[in-house]
């Protein structure tokens, strides 16, 4: 968060004011967000609240979703907010079996047209993929294979793994030491870990301990990240591989049963503001961990995913919040 330099008194001097207003400036100019928040969309139809929490937030990612023809609007995203950077993905029906390393080559061979055509940084394979660890060693080596490849070949960087919340499963000690070699790869590819956050009631529901603003807590769902980074990838030396929280939210999927589609905050009556309120929780969280680039909030102007969307009544409060840490 940002805080002021100093306290204004009755005796504050025309010197301090000055160093006020320049250090209030300097803080202004700043090309990106300090808050780590952000929105999952598509900016499609009437994307207007969309646009503006791009332009007046400056959020340091977005994830932007869409077929191909639609990715090319990841350009005016770049245009717009030169220093976000934007996640996206594509060609996630390659099939998980065979040799990893030509499933690889098959992803990258879908996803070239898709990556010369958009202004995307980081570009996922599969979402929420299985946490079997069989499964893992295969999508290891697959995830390696496609970090190398998009490094040596494009621009553009992996987002790995990209597992839904509470997987790999941070009880069994065989499941995230299986997906070293693709962390040994994003180290020397520039690749980040992708992980997805969901919780209910509350964002801080399952917190691991007593005090909820604490660095040194985990959670179980929400702030699972800091078990991961804290029992696997400092102590075995992958803790600079920086982490983007690929998605976000309430899901009361996180305790079924529930309809798929109206799991979101809007279906336990919370309040926007409530829901903004504490996702600032959330923000302070991510705050406290460097290796954390941002988190993105699912799912803003998307069809069919009523219950989760900020709008209507969201998006502007949202907005304010964030630019708010500029």
């Amino acid at each position: 968060k940002s805080t002021l330099p100093g306290h204004l008194t009755q005796t504050t001097t025309m010197l301090e004011l000055l160093f006020l207003f320049l250090w209030l400036s300097f803080k202004n100019a700043e090309s990106v967000a300090t808050s780590k928040l952000s929105i999952y969309t598509a900016f499609d139809g009437n994307a207007t609240a969309q646009w503006n929490f791009l332009k007046e937030a400056q959020p340091r990612v977005i994830k932007v979703v869409g077929g191909f023809d639609h990715m090319k609007i990841t350009k005016k995203v770049k245009e717009l907010a030169p220093n976000t950077l934007i996640t996206c993905g594509c060609c996630g029906t390659i099939p998980r079996t065979g040799d990893p390393t030509q499933r690889a080559h098959e992803w990258f061979a879908c996803a070239k047209p898709w990556i010369e055509e958009s202004a995307c940084d980081y570009w996922d394979a599969f979402n929420e993929p299985p946490e079997d660890v069989a499964f893992i060693k295969w999508l290891s080596a697959f995830e390696a294979e496609r970090a190398r490849l998009l490094h040596n070949k494009t621009k553009a960087r992996a987002i790995i793994g990209n597992w839904g919340t509470g997987c790999p499963n941070v009880k069994d000690p065989n499941a995230w030491p299986a997906f070293y070699p693709a962390l040994r790869a994003a180290l020397k590819y520039e690749a980040v870990l992708g992980l997805h956050e969901y919780n209910w009631p509350n964002w801080w529901s399952e917190w691991d301990g007593d005090d909820i603003w604490s660095p040194t807590q985990t959670g179980w769902l929400c702030g699972r990240y800091r078990k991961v980074y804290r029992d696997f990838l400092i102590p075995n030396g992958f803790g600079k591989v920086p982490l983007i929280i690929n998605e976000c939210g309430l899901d009361h999927g996180t305790h079924p049963p529930c309809d798929k589609v109206g799991c979101g905050f809007r279906s336990q009556n919370m309040s926007v503001s409530a829901f903004i309120n504490q996702m600032q929780w959330y923000d302070y969280v991510l705050q406290q961990d460097e290796w954390v680039l941002g988190s993105v909030l699912f799912a803003t102007g998307i069809n069919g995913w009523k219950t989760f969307d900020l709008q209507p009544g969201g998006l502007a409060p949202y907005t304010s919040y964030v630019k708010h840490f500029r």
